[in-house]
């Protein structure tokens, strides 16, 4: 059932509350970052107070998916917490927290959004991933307590799918898009002219493409084209730092590759200005941030058909979404192909590292994601502020 878009606070005379039933960093990672991003410029703002309110989660990206007695102490005590605030009558005007439909942390998650039913008016759930249809689809005994437990809350989506087989289900009392966002960078340098810098950022994990990306500039590289490669984040269990350039000196790239291991946010930055393409096909994202922060230094995107990622891209970068069902030799094939065509024309590359530039301004910049928040919390539009303030929806480039 549609709801207005700007919900005033039944409770006239103060801020509008919400309370934050998500992890914040750390650990650093998509998720724990955009919910951060969101509490931070509510903060700004000044028409929310935000109350934070969690435990029982990891405090490390090595400590993901570990099942330990502090933590679940610390989701107990959280539990607790919630259960005194509805005894009390402790309520505020929102909600919000984050689900992973697929995670061992889903009943987690529902358990949570039960309690937040009797705490807060509206419960904003963010998904952040895809497994969405498969809970609402799904017939298990845990696919039917997820149900009930998310009945009546707000689905907050991060791509147009998500957010369609939301408002399909009926399970939701409303639902919002919002797409993710990163910090403008400002005006990234194009060079009209030297060799075609190629990235690959990310955390290590062969899932989200590092390998095949390393394979697609060899193959490019051998066809004649004078290309640099550049591989940056943060190593895994999956792949240390050892093995990653193991894998580069088996593709002949070692001396021609520069490597960023674990670099804070300038060092991220500072490393994604130097690069011409973005190289990212991930099996694995649903709708990566690091994705957005190549568009927003101007990167060109060779991606796969994965989750949201050719919705992000947009239809101007068709020709450099590669079908992911194809195997993965073919795969790598024509991400070379197209690695190869931006070296050999580079009015061409400038023309689209500029395209893309603009889809970062047009649908994922600050200023886009702030003005969709603020009406998804309720919180009524300030004509003198926002009379300049960019739709949300991106335009087509």
């Amino acid at each position: 059932m549609s709801k207005p878009e700007h919900r005033r606070s039944s409770r006239v005379g103060r801020k509008a509350t919400s309370l934050f039933l998500v992890q914040l960093p750390p650990p650093r990672h998509g998720a724990t970052l955009v919910a951060d991003a969101i509490r931070r410029l509510l903060e700004a703002d000044g028409r929310v107070t935000v109350e934070h309110l969690w435990g029982g989660s990891a405090r490390t990206i090595a400590d993901i998916g570990r099942k330990t007695p502090g933590k679940l102490v610390g989701f107990a005590a959280l539990l607790a917490r919630l259960l005194a605030r509805r005894l009390l009558g402790r309520r505020a005007d929102t909600a919000y927290l984050s689900f992973t439909p697929w995670a061992h942390t889903a009943v987690r998650d529902a358990l949570v959004a039960m309690l937040a039913k009797g705490v807060a008016d509206r419960v904003l759930v963010h998904v952040h991933c895809e497994g969405l249809d498969a809970m609402i689809d799904g017939t298990s005994r845990r696919d039917a307590f997820l149900r009930r437990a998310f009945a009546g809350t707000e689905l907050v989506a991060i791509t147009g799918e998500t957010a369609r087989i939301g408002r399909e289900s009926g399970l939701f009392r409303d639902v919002h898009l919002l797409y993710n966002h990163a910090l403008d960078p400002g005006e990234p340098p194009m060079a009209a002219a030297g060799r075609v810098r190629v990235g690959w950022f990310g955390r290590f994990d062969p899932r989200k493409g590092v390998l095949a990306a390393i394979d697609a500039v060899a193959a490019a590289r051998a066809a004649g084209h004078d290309i640099r490669l550049a591989i940056g984040g943060s190593p895994t269990v999956e792949l240390d730092a050892p093995a990653l350039e193991a894998r580069l000196r088996e593709a002949g790239l070692a001396d021609v590759t520069e490597t960023c291991y674990n670099p804070d946010e300038d060092g991220k930055a500072e490393f994604l200005s130097r690069l011409d393409v973005f190289v990212y096909p991930s099996e694995h994202d649903h709708a990566p941030l690091a994705l957005i922060e190549g568009l927003a230094h101007g990167l060109v995107p060779i991606v796969l058909t994965q989750g949201g990622i050719p919705e992000m891209v947009g239809p101007r970068f068709a020709d450099n979404v590669i079908d992911r069902g194809l195997p993965a030799d073919a795969r790598v094939r024509l991400m070379a192909a197209r690695i190869a065509a931006l070296a050999a024309d580079r009015e061409g590359l400038l023309a689209d590292r500029r395209a893309a530039r603009t889809r970062y301004l047009s649908a994922f910049s600050e200023e886009a994601f702030e003005a969709r928040l603020l009406a998804i919390f309720g919180v009524a539009p300030d004509p003198a502020r926002d009379a300049t303030a960019p739709e949300a929806q991106p335009t087509e480039v």
